[in-house]
């Protein structure tokens, strides 16, 4: 019996298993493996979750003033000191996005900056911390068409032209289909299923902040945010590869946690979902300026669990007692 030929046209995206084996082990022994694992400088962050990965399609959930916008501003930052960043923001202007990344390198807050309430010493300071954003490749987009069809040329476009491997894009729900569709579900499931393929076909990440549902503010107990506060999470959840949830006890009103200890900047960062590494969380403190994240150490908060012991938990549940 002849080998099938798997060069022909009916078999180019068939490839037998030793190819990718083999092609897999070359690269790990080229230590090529950097060039798909992008760390978010987040502090323990990358030491927990493996960072992020070509090819991903990751959502960063939170209500509104959570703080959505500066994680992304904080991801390109960090990102784009090893790869060109692709920021598409569809809710701030890049006037006022622009004034986010010299709050962010400066430490300055950006209402301050905003409404140049700066003391001479704090504009001198502003002037140099900026300086530091030209060795950044970052990229802003605020175009006023926000159909997915134009996003995907665009990235398509910078990709090739700028050698582009993360997207960001604020926020999802503000993306639309041209096609007008009269169940917004549907549409947004056409748009994560599309982003989702567009991250796997150009081997990028890219990373959507996403709104919650206002039920999750009526709810009893300490209001963390659960996968089905995700508006239209159905399709969000099913073609995510990462789902993150930003959580500030403080901001309903909860200033001690169930140890006593005070809540006042803490961030909580939920791995929801994770396809590729374990969940949980992570814990950070705003500055003084609200302009960033710095390292919260917390022995009482570091756990950890595994979607493996979650399969294995379930399987305990669902089986019949021995008696």
């Amino acid at each position: 019996m002849n080998k099938p030929d798997y060069t022909n046209e009916f078999n180019t995206s068939t490839t037998p298993l030793f190819s990718l084996v083999t092609a897999q082990l070359d690269q790990m022994n080229n230590s090529m493996e950097q060039v798909h694992s992008l760390k978010t400088g987040l502090p323990g962050f990358d030491d927990k979750f493996g960072g992020l990965g070509c090819g991903e399609f990751v959502v960063v959930g939170g209500r509104p003033g959570m703080g959505k916008t500066q994680l992304l501003v904080q991801l390109a930052l960090a990102l784009s000191q090893s790869t060109p960043v692709l920021f598409f923001s569809y809710d701030l202007s890049q006037f006022h996005l622009t004034q986010r990344f010299m709050s962010a390198v400066s430490e300055l807050s950006v209402n301050q900056i905003i409404y140049g309430q700066l003391s001479a010493q704090q504009r001198s300071k502003l002037s140099q911390d900026a300086l530091q954003l030209s060795s950044h490749q970052i990229l802003l987009n605020e175009t006023a068409h926000s159909s997915i069809e134009e996003f995907k040329a665009l990235c398509k476009q910078h990709v090739e032209a700028d050698q582009v491997k993360v997207v960001l894009i604020d926020y999802l729900q503000l993306l639309s289909e041209r096609k007008t569709r009269q169940n917004r579900d549907k549409e947004l499931a056409f748009i994560t299923r599309e982003l989702k393929n567009l991250a796997k076909d150009l081997q990028i990440c890219i990373v959507a902040s996403s709104q919650l549902s206002r039920s999750l503010e009526t709810r009893g107990g300490d209001r963390k945010p659960f996968m089905s506060d995700l508006r239209e999470s159905g399709a969000i959840e099913q073609d995510a590869d990462k789902v993150l949830f930003i959580y500030r006890p403080e901001y309903y009103g909860f200033m001690q946690d169930e140890y006593g200890n005070s809540t006042q900047g803490l961030v909580e960062l939920i791995m929801a979902k994770n396809r590729t590494g374990s969940m949980g969380s992570v814990f950070f403190k705003r500055n003084a300026t609200l302009s960033g994240y710095i390292p919260y150490h917390d022995p009482e908060h570091q756990f950890n669990f595994s979607s493996q012991r979650l399969d294995e938990l379930q399987a305990t549940d669902d089986a019949s007692p021995p008696f």
